[in-house]
């Protein structure tokens, strides 16, 4: 079966134009992939401040997004140019805009293939936020911190609520990105005006939430993946 899938997509990506609407390590990674497992034209979008990386070295092409930093953020100016281009798909990679469900839908409103999970599984999981409340609901154990967004005006609220040390985590964070140790009260507003201005330059959402610190842990992560071929 996932044999049969694999040369199913080859199929579809052979000697097509697949846009990397990412920089650095992903775009590298995935410019690799296309070209040796599926034999796809690698078009990557670049700022001003990455004509020259490394990445570029293994795209076909490169479409220039500006010199705004800030452009690898904007669906809608990467679904413009890969309109103009033509490309049959877009892998997001990790990181920026590759959890915005915004991001499949208008992919798929200009007939282009996303590369990555569905805007429905997205919505459900995408924001740390509401996926703690959904597990709570499935009564699956979550590490005890804020019920929410939170707020600076309501410092005081917080901070007798929660004692230091926890953590300032993005909402649409990934990848431990974004993450600040609170370890005394007094360092809270600081700390908080960082991370919120962390969270808007990589996921474009500057809310925070809070999660209890724990120390002497270890983080266990497991990874599943689908495909549309019933593959899990």
């Amino acid at each position: 079966m996932l044999e049969r899938s694999f040369k199913q997509v080859v199929d579809i990506t052979r000697n097509k134009p697949v846009l990397i609407a990412n920089r650095g390590l992903p775009a590298l990674r995935i410019c690799k992939t296309l070209k040796e497992c599926f034999q796809a034209i690698p078009i990557l979008t670049v700022t001003e401040q990455d004509k020259a990386s490394i990445a570029t070295n293994f795209a076909e092409e490169v479409l220039y997004l500006g010199s705004n930093p800030k452009a690898y953020l904007d669906i809608d100016l990467i679904i413009e140019l890969a309109k103009k281009r033509g490309v049959i798909a877009i892998h997001p990679g990790w990181g920026f805009i590759s959890e915005n469900p915004t991001f499949p839908q208008k992919c798929s409103e200009a007939g282009i293939i996303f590369i990555g999970p569905t805007q429905k599984a997205m919505q459900s999981l995408g924001s740390k936020v509401h996926l703690r409340a959904l597990a709570k609901e499935l009564n699956i154990p979550t590490i005890p911190g804020s019920e929410g967004l939170i707020d600076i005006s309501k410092e005081q609220n917080i901070l007798k609520k929660i004692q230091p040390p926890f953590l300032l985590k993005a909402e649409n964070g990934g990848g431990g990105k974004g993450i600040h140790l609170v370890k005394d009260a007094k360092e809270f507003k600081q700390l908080f005006a960082k991370a919120t201005f962390m969270a808007e330059e990589s996921f474009g959402n500057p809310n925070v939430y809070i999660e209890k610190y724990l120390e002497n842990v270890r983080h266990i992560e497991i990874q599943t993946i689908s495909d549309n071929y019933g593959n899990i």
